[in-house]
Order: C-alpha cells, then structure tokens, then sequence
C-alpha cells in the first residue's frame, strides 16, 4: 500500500486524476450553484478513494492534482494558477498538507486490509489443512497435504522428507 504502482500500469494515476475531475466537476457546481465555502471538502473525497484504492503514493498524487484543480476553478482569478488574495494561498497549501495527511491515512487502511486478508487466508488454509489430517489414511498422505499447505502458506514450493531404508526419501 506504501509503494508506487508499477511504471508499466499508469492507470492507477489515471483513476486518481478521474476521481479527482469528478471531484472538481462536483465542486465547481456546488460553488457556483450554491456558494458553498467549502466546496473544497469534496477533494478530500477524491484523495480517501486513491489512498484506498491505490495507496499512499497515487494518493499523493491525487493531493497535488487536487490543490491545482482548487486553485484553478475554485479561487480567484477564476481558470488561472494565480491567487490574489493571501488567505487562498494559505487555504490551498493547508488543503495540499491535509490531502497528504488523509492520502497517509487512508494507505495505512488499505495495508491493514491487505493484511488482514492474507491472515484471513492463511487461516483458512490452515483450517482446510487441519480438516485433511482428519482424514488422512497414513504418513505418506500427511507428508503430501503438509507441503501442500506450506507451499500454499510460504508462497514457495516445499517437500516434506522421511527416512526410507536409512536415506531420505520425498
């Protein structure tokens, strides 16, 4: 959840920055419709989406492409990257560091999801595992359904060994 998608699959940046112009969209008309003040809360949406989905590096970028959206549709000079009054500049970098802060918050979510998935899975293989031993009918279906299990549970191929006539046997 902490690392960067791979260079070679650009569409996790691709979804953060629709999330992000759905935001703006949204935005945009509330601010203009309603005149809400803090129409900008709706980036924060789109930045919690990234962080979750994709996790803390594209939520990052999604942070950065929501302050520019901000500062471009939401202060004025409307549609231009300048600001004039002193209090926007601070809003937009407050809004960059809270968009980093919550893109953190939400990537430590997903790790804990991803996390608690692979226990989740890991405990059913054991569960299935123990159901096997149950049923097995000797040493040697035991040795088969335990590599099985292990190979399952270490992510790597595994053999179990018995002694046979004084060697080692698989």
């Amino acid at each position: 959840a902490l690392r960067p998608p791979r260079p070679s699959d650009p569409s996790a940046y691709a979804a953060a920055a629709l999330f992000v112009g759905i935001a703006t969209l949204f935005a945009y008309v509330l601010d203009r419709s309603l005149g809400l003040p803090n129409a900008s809360i709706v980036f924060v949406l789109a930045v919690i989406a990234a962080a979750l989905r994709y996790g803390a590096v594209v939520a990052v970028f999604a942070s950065l492409l929501s302050a520019l959206a901000y500062n471009y549709f939401l202060t004025q000079p409307y549609f231009s990257f300048q600001i004039y009054d002193p209090r926007n500049v601070w809003a937009v970098f407050l809004f960059l560091v809270a968009g980093i802060a919550v893109s953190g918050v939400g990537a430590r979510a997903r790790a804990q999801t991803l996390i608690a998935r692979r226990q989740a899975k890991q405990a059913a293989d054991l569960q299935d595992f123990t159901g096997d031993l149950v049923g097995a009918r000797g040493a040697g279906e035991v040795a088969v359904k335990a590599s099985e299990t292990l190979s399952r549970l270490l992510y790597a191929r595994a053999v179990v060994l018995t002694p046979a006539h004084g060697e080692l046997a698989i």
